[in-house]
């Protein structure tokens, strides 16, 4: 039972997490105001079910940008969820899709995006480098997705990404 007295400082740590959260989520969202110069339309999911532990930082931030690839877009969740390496987080930007995209996006609670009009692909890839938190970012194209299963981990060896904060 939360402030059992069994450990009078859970109730106490548990806030202090879910300050240092919100605090991170409104930097952000900052971020997000300052690269893009407005806010973003559509919501940026936040659960984020790759990253190990809570309040573990991701080690590696996956971006992927789309413009009307729907019919890509789950094989791409896919193959970048599918990866053996677990300390990442994907952002996908959206740029203002008229077909299934937001319908997908909405149906994996563990992708940050961002879903709104803009003026081409280098102004997504900006908006995700704006929202990344891993140390290290990579591009993942909607229309081609990973192949293999293992990629991140290769990066993580080349890199020397110890696998522990």
């Amino acid at each position: 039972m939360i402030g059992d007295s069994e450990n009078p400082y859970l109730v106490r740590d548990l806030e202090q997490l879910l300050g240092e959260e919100t605090s991170r989520l409104e930097k952000e969202k900052v971020l997000v105001e300052l690269e893009t110069g407005k806010m973003p339309q559509i919501l940026v999911r936040t659960a984020n079910k790759q990253v190990e532990r809570l309040g573990e930082e991701p080690k590696l931030s996956v971006i992927s940008a789309s413009m009307n690839l729907g019919r890509f877009l789950e094989d791409t969740i896919r193959s970048v969820a599918n990866q053996t390496f677990r300390g990442f987080e994907h952002i996908i930007i959206d740029r203002g899709s008229t077909d299934d995209t937001l319908a997908i996006l909405k149906r994996y609670p563990h992708i940050k995006w961002i879903s709104e009009k803009d003026s081409g692909y280098l102004e997504a890839l900006r908006k995700g480098l704006a929202l990344a938190r891993g140390k290290y970012v990579m591009q993942c194209a909607v229309s081609d997705g990973y192949v293999a299963d293992d990629l991140c981990d290769a990066v993580k060896h080349i890199l020397s990404i110890p696998d522990k904060t």
